[in-house]
């Protein structure tokens, strides 16, 4: 990721001139207001970071904007396997990774029609590529246009009956560790749309996924749809009690862990995939020296404050040299 970070600080003005031979860190930052839409106009001296509890100074940060320029295609065929060379050049890649076994029927239909609708209207300096649950390898693989996705979504229904057993908690967790590697494998900024209503709060399966999204530099959001129908007030009562964190809190750790975000009450799909899109559309980018105790080979955890009231500050959490 750190060779497509810096092409993109390339493109940027003014952009840092990296020389030498020291070795630079690079964390994306997200900065929203209340609105939810990008932060603009901050600096270096705004931000404070710290690796493992200790200050590390900023060697730059620089503002992040999608630009106008679409995505393209290389002169290559396309790949379909992981690990395959990638024949597409774009600022940004996004992949949408579904999970019909875990997600209810009514309000998930209502949620694909409107993400496939949404796809058109999708920033054309993504890549886009979407990978169906339980599948080991890409539905469609990264491309410039979006209709094969959107009529792939089109087809997609929930089919969530109940509270997912084991088994298929661990399918999800192939399934997204799936799509980690395929970014992994791309040259820009790396994001996983998962598309699901369910994961436990369960650390030891959450810690390992969000680990390797971090030192993938791999941000995950997800997309939750709620139940079309409120419950009335007894039947909010009969219902057994929600797991610490409630009934999607191990999605919005996942998320947050990662530097994404949950989008939850998705039925007004027509609002929050739009939140989706600018939340996508521009960003932070910080840089910090590598140090000597950072060359160890294990994780190392970072965190990010800003000067500034009322925002949400994304970025990930963990790196490894």
């Amino acid at each position: 990721m750190l060779a497509g970070a810096l092409c993109v600080l390339s493109q940027q003005a003014p952009a840092p001139i990296f020389r030498g031979s020291t070795e630079v860190v690079v964390v994306d930052v997200q900065i929203t207001d209340r609105s939810g839409a990008p932060l603009e106009g901050l600096k270096a001296d705004d931000f404070a970071l710290k690796v493992d509890g200790k200050a590390r100074a900023i060697t730059s940060a620089n503002f992040w904007r999608l630009s106008e320029r679409a995505a393209a295609m290389k002169a290559a065929a396309a790949f379909s396997t992981i690990g395959s060379a990638n024949p597409i050049e774009a600022e940004s890649f996004v992949l949408f990774v579904v999970d019909p076994d875990n997600m209810r029927p009514e309000p998930s239909r209502l949620l694909f029609d409107q993400a496939a609708d949404f796809m058109a209207k999708l920033d054309p300096a993504h890549s886009v590529g979407l990978l169906v649950a339980p599948e080991h390898r890409l539905r469609i693989p990264f491309g410039v246009t979006r209709q094969p996705v959107a009529a792939a979504l089109k087809k997609q229904i929930g089919l969530m009956q109940g509270a997912p057993g084991r088994a298929q908690i661990y399918g999800t967790v192939d399934s997204i560790q799936t799509g980690i590697d395929a970014l992994r494998d791309v040259d820009g900024r790396r994001t996983l749309v998962y598309f699901g209503d369910f994961f436990p709060e369960d650390r030891a399966m959450i810690d390992p996924l969000s680990l390797q999204a971090n030192l993938a530099d791999v941000a995950i959001y997800v997309v939750a749809s709620d139940s079309l129908n409120i419950p009335s007030v007894s039947e909010r009562r009969s219902q057994p009690a929600t797991p610490p964190g409630g009934e999607y809190g191990g999605l919005r750790f996942l998320a947050e862990s990662t530097g994404g975000k949950l989008f939850r009450r998705a039925v007004t799909g027509a609002i929050v995939l739009p939140q989706l899109a600018r939340a996508l559309s521009a960003h932070y980018v910080l840089t910090f020296a590598v140090e000597s105790p950072d060359k160890d080979g294990k994780s190392h955890k970072i965190d990010v404050k800003v000067n500034q009231k009322d925002v949400d500050v994304r970025f990930r959490k963990e790196f490894a040299r």
